[in-house]
């Protein structure tokens, strides 16, 4: 990136910082005003200010932090200075200086504050001993990056990407909590257009790049599915020296570009992860008991056999959670997958397998509560409204049938951006919906097909979210399960926060 010189100094204003800003910094921080400087190539007296860290949105800057303006296409961040100082950030970085939000104020002006946020990034990565792990793919990035995190929280510190921070923005403002000392960084990543992979690959320089299944997902970005995998897998060309590829072995035989790039970029070891015989880490057998909704797995792990049980139904997650023990293990120690086992194994079996058993999962991605009904009666909710694409659909189907209940009810949206196979994949979605009890559907793109299921399963379609959610909640009956699931644009979210209130309701009348 290019440097600034001195004449850079006319850039930088930086206001006396009240000692009563910084009262609350801890002990140890990750950055002190002089990283921000050295990170940003700018010059300055040295003051040593801790800094607890850095935000992009006002409303939720924590005390301590720095504020970073930026411009996108709805929201300049510079209308938010003045609430944001007011939230408890002791610093901004702008790129329009003369505004009276500053006035008094401590800021750095830059003229780009996106590509500061970048440089940001790069300094913490480059300055961290922290060993990375990126994650890529179509469906279960999150939940895998997850779990390798909840694997390696074993670690004194270990950094995650928080919430769906994986993108331009999103993936380097992970990477500023970075430490020196931190010891391991799990990062995801997530693309929605060709080019775009490269150079967040480059920025993250993963030790272990960990691929989930590829499905078709952003198709109206891409020409076809075989170009979203090979974008996916530019992941590798951020490998860091001696890194190791950790991928689904059913996406690797159909994409071969996946281990092409995987050895072209210098991968040591591609780790297979799957239910295939040549899987390096293969499922052996995953048994579902469905009276404590538990199922228990078992994995041959390069030769080595071990157990766990995850409080989940599904192959998918029995397949997210076998990709997230390869990768916690494959960044814990190094050399190829097989030594690694060989050397290993008993420390594995004792330190990672326990940890398997505590797997759970996040709200969005199929986790479930339950609502009490004023008539007497429990209603089961499954939250997997945070996004959707075919493979992840027809996964939470699988899930939804497995469920015990006495009526299994999908409620469903459009899935956006399919392009010109947008119809052929919401044909699949309706054909598979053949097999639960009750159907509500949201969006303009489902309509049609809503029409096509039998009378007895049509419960109610509508355009809104907000219209559909009276009529779900009046027609709930004890025993229900109702799995919630749309592209997140649709808006499903919205209803689950109303349920998840509904619940916290009638728990407070219980305990008052």
């Amino acid at each position: 990136m290019q440097k600034m010189n001195e004449s850079s100094q006319d850039l930088l204003k930086v206001e006396e910082i009240q000692q009563s800003n910084i009262a609350h910094a801890v002990t140890e921080t990750k950055w002190t005003f002089d990283n921000v400087i050295n990170a940003l190539r700018l010059i300055a007296v040295p003051t040593n200010i801790p800094i607890t860290g850095f935000s992009i949105d006002s409303r939720e800057i924590m005390q301590g932090q720095v504020f970073i303006a930026l411009k996108g296409k709805r929201v300049d961040g510079h209308d938010y200075i003045e609430q944001a100082f007011m939230n408890g950030a002791v610093m901004a970085i702008v790129s329009q200086p003369d505004l009276q939000s500053l006035n008094g104020r401590s800021y750095i002006c830059v003229p780009d504050t996106k590509f500061a946020l970048m440089n940001l990034a790069q300094y913490a990565r480059g300055r961290t001993y922290a060993t990375i792990v990126g994650i890529s793919g179509s469906v279960g990035k999150t939940t895998v990056r997850h779990w390798i995190a909840t694997l390696l929280s074993i670690a004194d510190d270990t950094v995650s990407t928080k919430r769906n921070f994986n993108g331009q923005i999103g993936l380097p403002l992970s990477m500023t909590e970075l430490g020196e000392n931190t010891d391991f960084g799990i990062f995801e990543i997530g693309i929605d257009a060709p080019d775009t992979m490269l150079p967040l690959a480059t920025l993250c320089s993963p030790h272990v790049a960990v691929l989930t299944p590829i499905a078709k997902a952003h198709l109206a970005n891409f020409d076809s599915i075989d170009a979203l995998a090979s974008e996916k897998a530019l992941l590798f060309s951020g490998l860091s020296h001696n890194g190791i590829v950790v991928a689904d072995c059913k996406s690797c035989k159909l994409f071969p570009v996946i281990q092409l790039l995987a050895k072209e970029y210098g991968a040591i070891d591609i780790v297979t992860v799957g239910f295939d015989e040549d899987a390096m880490v293969r499922i052996i057998k995953s048994e579902e008991n469905l009276e404590n909704c538990i199922t228990h797995v078992v994995v041959n792990i390069a030769g080595v056999v071990v157990e766990y049980s995850i409080p989940i139904f599904g192959s998918h997650f029995v397949l997210d959670s076998a990709i997230a023990l390869a990768s916690a293990i494959s960044a814990s120690y190094k050399g190829t997958f097989a030594s690694i086992i060989s050397e290993h194994a008993d420390e594995i079996k004792n330190i990672f397998i326990p940890l398997m058993n505590t797997l759970a999962l996040l709200e969005g991605r199929g986790q479930s509560f339950s609502i009490s009904l004023s008539s007497g009666g429990q209603v089961t909710i499954i939250d997997d409204a945070y996004n959707a694409n075919i493979a992840s659909m027809l996964a939470g189907i699988e899930s939804l049938i497995k469920h015990p209940g006495k009526r299994r009810i999908a409620v469903i949206g459009d899935m956006l951006d399919l392009g010109g196979e947008s119809h052929f994949l919401h044909e699949q979605l309706f054909s598979a919906l053949d097999c639960v009890d009750c159907v509500y559907a949201v969006g303009e793109v489902v309509r049609p097909f809503f029409s096509t299921l039998p009378k007895q399963k049509q419960c109610t379609w509508a355009a809104t979210v907000a219209e559909i959610e009276p009529q779900l909640i009046k027609d709930f009956t004890d025993g229900d399960v109702v799995w919630i699931k749309s592209s997140h644009n649709v808006g499903l979210n919205k209803l689950v926060e109303k349920l998840r209130r509904l619940r916290d309701d009638a728990a407070s009348c219980v305990a008052a």
